[in-house]
């Protein structure tokens, strides 16, 4: 069975921080788990997250991670500022939606 994305829960403050260890199947052995941590924080009347994925070995860069949870916050942005009528951005390729 492959594993992608959490895979336990490491830390978790109610309200304020979660943890947990994210892999995928695919990397190289070789590189660990990874560590990703949310922290929410008050912040002039509005809540603060921050999102830190750490852990990468030296030869691994992050950056198609850096792109992911870039584009992860930016829709929990959108769901959160317009509530229940937030859809998901579709989109179209010549394989089908995704």
């Amino acid at each position: 069975m492959e594993r992608r994305g959490p895979i336990k829960i490491l830390d978790i403050v109610p309200n304020r921080k979660l943890s947990f260890n994210w892999h995928y199947d695919h990397e190289n052995e070789e590189m660990p788990e990874t560590v990703v941590t949310w922290t929410l924080e008050g912040s002039e009347g509005s809540t603060r997250l921050t999102l830190i994925h750490s852990g990468f070995a030296k030869k691994r860069l992050g950056d198609d991670y850096r792109t992911g949870w870039m584009k992860y916050m930016n829709e929990m942005k959108s769901m959160l500022e317009l509530g229940v009528v937030w859809t998901a951005a579709r989109l179209e390729g010549p394989e089908g939606d995704y």
